[in-house]
């Protein structure tokens, strides 16, 4: 609560001291200053229904029990604007949960977002070296009075993917037109390039040729990590409470052992029947988990904080993709080869960790 005081005290001294076109030029860096506040820079996935190994299911299910959907708006809701209009007439969408600035249209040549209302234009088809170029070219010309965009990282732009299953898996009143492209991150996973599916709200390692939306403000970044408890890791970003060691290791011995493979609904069990530390604890949705994630680093997790951790994790997610409700979302902390995945629920092949708050 005092982050967000002193946030509109900010806002109010802009407004009051600044004039309009000035302040026009700062919406962005006031949307990064909100999206930092509140929970970090961390917001849901979107997904609203809950599903068991295929259909979907009431909520609050005892089979399948804390699921994605069973926490809506956790850590804290999506919020995204619709494209502002600037006064060239230069087109961006803010996004207020991760304080991250998109170009509300995709690349259309160098330097040259499509900036048509509708962005009814045609995105460019390009190798990434290209798709860096033409982020790089908006500096040059200061595409929305901004000298700070860059190609996105793989966790930049998967925030923009919406899970809900059938689609569309992206917001369309913050990026109109027809945009269920694959989208370049700047991103390496493995040696492999990223990229982002919005016909289908996929992340994938394969290809070499996609459209291209620019981002400007500081990249997502893993949590900010401390040691509670001994058995408990709470990230001060976001207020996100992780089991240091997943399901069947050690505690008492430094996680020693292996993670326990779990089916999708007994991992949704195994979290919802925790008890540690007094707390109320759930599987992640993807965006909690990939918060542990150290995307393209070797190790892809911190060990001082999540010792002994390697391999496939659940997450609460369901596959948005169509006709894929079979399979969850699973993050891969493979050294060296990290990446998002997918996995059929009624197969006992990933280990579990559990969250709790904020």
């Amino acid at each position: 609560m005092r982050n967000i005081v002193k946030g509109l005290i900010l806002v109010s001294l802009l407004m009051g001291c600044r004039a309009e076109a000035d302040f026009s030029k700062d919406l962005e860096r006031i949307g990064f200053l909100f999206g930092a506040m509140t929970q970090g820079r961390v917001v849901d996935s979107g997904q609203n229904q809950c599903y068991d190994t295929g259909a979907v299911i009431p909520c609050q299910d005892t089979v399948y029990p804390g699921q994605d959907a069973d926490y809506v708006g956790v850590p804290k809701p999506r919020s995204i604007s619709a494209p502002i209009q600037k006064s060239n007439g230069d087109l961006i969408t803010i996004d207020y949960g991760t304080g991250l600035v998109w170009t509300s249209c995709p690349i259309e040549s160098v330097g040259n977002p499509d900036n048509t209302a509708t962005c009814a234009g045609a995105p460019a088809l390009t190798d990434k070296a290209t798709a860096q170029s033409h982020c790089s070219a908006l500096n040059d010309r200061q595409f929305g009075g901004m000298t700070e965009w860059r190609l996105p990282t793989i966790r930049d732009l998967r925030s923009l993917l919406v899970y809900v299953p059938g689609g569309p898996f992206y917001d369309s009143s913050a990026f109109p037109g027809a945009v269920s492209f694959q989208f370049w991150s700047d991103s390496v996973f493995g040696g492999m390039v990223v990229y982002a599916d919005f016909s289908d709200g996929g992340i994938y390692t394969t290809g070499s040729s996609y459209r291209v939306r620019c981002v400007s403000g500081p990249a997502l970044q893993p949590g900010n990590f401390q040691l509670t408890g001994g058995s408990m890791v709470t990230d001060n970003d976001t207020g996100l409470v992780f089991t240091r060691c997943a399901a069947g290791q050690d505690e008492a011995g430094g996680c020693a052992g292996s993670p326990q493979l779990l089916s999708w609904s007994l991992a949704l069990q195994y979290c919802n029947n925790l008890t540690s530390g007094g707390r109320q604890w759930r599987l992640p949705a993807v965006q909690e988990l990939e918060v542990t994630l150290r995307p393209g680093e070797s190790p892809p997790v911190d060990l001082t904080f999540f010792p002994a951790s390697s391999g496939s994790y659940w997450t609460s997610t369901t596959t948005p993709g169509p006709g894929m409700q079979a399979q969850a979302v699973t993050i891969i902390f493979d050294a060296g080869a990290s990446h998002y995945s997918t996995t059929d629920k009624t197969l006992p092949t990933a280990a579990v960790r559990c969250v709790s708050g904020p």
